[in-house]
């Protein structure tokens, strides 16, 4: 039986141009996982006030990332396709696995790296969201669609067997992953003098869905727990914060930048300068989110306030590191037993 792996992740515009990001905005704001609004009065809001205007608005922030070779997000998640893909090679070693890369939103779609299994003989399919934590959001939205167009592909006559991914949080590669990638910053010489803090960011998702059941929360208090456990670090010196909130719903808080804010505030009316470390564990391929929002303007809300002498640091995503895709083959024959 021949094994396919298809590898979801949000998606980027395909370019740096007002066009494109309106596009690739146009079809992830269509999605029902993320807008509670009924789809009429959406449509008229999308229309009207968001496409016309939030393109131009962040066209900048893609130009300042984007590369000569393309997209930051798309260079790191076909790199993470290439390495899962020689090692499920060796894993199925005689079995001519296929590893598929497929985006929620944009190219290359979902519906054809599917079709591009039809097309190859694969019986076996694995849906594996690339976020560690389960948010109907996210993961979740990329298994329903992902369901959706296997439903039409039936109506063809191609039945796979399916095998869902929802999260791997709780992979040990994972997590050691993660702790070695912080230590590289937390444990390197401190300055005494200074008081340290990390903030575990993640993207936010409406109260609503927690409420209704939604894992996330919890799964990500246990990955940020974990974190602090493996690498020593104090219950007071760390922080579950959440950004990315999209419109003015009740969303899971705190906000990153709120706390980021406030922690400026008391390293300045204390007097002692404050480094602080960010992670976003639920990013596995930096993208605008992290290489801006959190890198650079959650980055000015907490210096605009500290004293002289304090830092911020961002600690990248785990992108190709070797854990990472360990963590992925082992969640994936996990699910293959």
């Amino acid at each position: 039986m021949r094994t396919g792996i298809l590898m979801m992740n949000t998606g980027t515009p395909s370019e740096p141009s007002v066009e494109a990001i309106r596009r690739y905005l146009d079809e992830m704001l269509s999605d029902p996982a993320l807008i509670s609004a009924p789809p009429f009065v959406w449509r008229r809001v999308l229309d009207h006030v968001i496409l016309p205007s939030r393109p131009a608005k962040t066209l900048p922030e893609y130009q300042a990332i984007w590369t000569p070779n393309g997209s930051p997000f798309m260079i790191v998640s076909k790199r993470q396709r290439e390495l899962l893909q020689r090692e499920m090679d060796a894993r199925l070693a005689g079995q001519d696995p296929l590893v598929v890369l497929a985006m929620r939103y944009g190219e290359p779609s979902i519906m054809d790296g599917l079709r591009r299994m039809r097309d190859e003989g694969i019986e076996r399919v694995v849906l594996l969201p690339l976020y560690p934590q389960e948010v109907r959001v996210c993961a979740g939205t990329c298994l329903k669609r992902a369901h959706d167009c296997l439903a039409e592909l039936a109506k063809e006559g191609w039945k796979p067997k399916v095998h869902d991914i929802r999260s791997f949080y709780r992979q040990p590669a994972y997590r050691e992953a993660l702790a070695k990638s912080v230590a590289r910053f937390w444990n390197a010489p401190d300055r005494p003098d200074v008081a340290r803090r990390l903030i575990v960011s993640f993207h936010s998702t409406p109260m609503k869905d927690i409420l209704d059941g939604d894992p996330y929360k919890h799964q990500n208090e246990s990955t940020a727990a974990d974190l602090a456990s493996r690498l020593g670090i104090d219950p007071h010196e760390y922080l579950v914060t959440y950004q990315s909130r999209f419109d003015n719903r009740k969303w899971l808080q705190p906000f990153t930048e709120h706390v980021l804010y406030e922690w400026g505030r008391e390293a300045r009316e204390s007097g002692q300068p404050m480094q602080v470390f960010a992670i976003c564990p639920g990013v596995v391929a930096d993208n605008l989110e992290t290489l801006v929002e959190v890198s650079v303007r959650a980055k000015r809300f907490f210096l605009n306030e500290a004293p002289q002498g304090s830092d911020f640091t961002y600690v990248p995503a785990l992108n190709s590191d070797s854990g990472l895709t360990k963590a992925l083959a082992d969640a994936i024959m996990a699910v293959l037993g």
